[in-house]
């Protein structure tokens, strides 16, 4: 089975700005719960220069993105992307470790007093270990067994962090990011 998932750059970064921001929960619940979501945000200079970092720096995610769906993606032999995405975290600053299972979680420090707000992708992809997993380009199209579940949500993870950093966002509270195994076969990582 061949999956496929189509470039869209322009929805890709709307997205990945919202879950940068954490927002996205609040706006999906908008129209029928209480928000803490302000439209407004999106005016700050800061937020600008996120958006802005994601939209220039879409073509390294996707070369990234293919990067991690092409590498050993199976539950049990995940090691490879645990190691990519925690070198990956390091390099951002983040505080990192890496637990017995192979979840790999870093931490952006806040300033304190703000609520701590968690971003998960999992490493593992559902497809056997000897599917070939090389991905193929069909214009906007990439093609792979698990170059959507899960490998774009690592990459956009990735892409969040660097874009936090280079537009210098602050938070007050801690934004912790965590990478983890073995989600295909029951949450185990979870």
């Amino acid at each position: 089975m061949i999956v496929t998932h189509t470039l869209r750059p322009r929805r890709a970064v709307v997205a990945l700005s919202l879950l940068c921001l954490g927002f996205a929960p609040a706006l999906a619940a908008q129209e029928r719960y209480p928000s803490a979501w302000d439209p407004a945000l999106l005016n700050r200079p800061d937020i600008r220069a996120a958006l802005a970092q994601l939209e220039q720096g879409m073509p390294r995610q996707v070369e990234e993105w293919i990067h991690i769906a092409q590498m050993p993606g199976q539950p049990g032999f995940e090691q490879q992307r645990g190691a990519y995405v925690k070198a990956e975290m390091e390099k951002a600053g983040l505080r990192v470790r890496v637990d017995s299972m192979g979840n790999v979680t870093g931490v952006r420090a806040g300033s304190g007093g703000g609520p701590t707000i968690v971003f998960a992708a999992h490493l593992d992809i559902v497809f056997p270990r000897e599917t070939d997993t090389r991905v193929r380009r069909n214009g906007d199209t990439l093609h792979a067994p698990g170059i959507f579940d899960n490998s774009a949500s690592v990459a956009n993870m990735l892409a969040t962090i660097r874009a936090l950093n280079a537009a210098r966002i602050a938070t007050k509270g801690d934004l912790v990011f965590v990478a983890t195994v073995q989600e295909e076969v029951g949450l185990r990582g979870m």
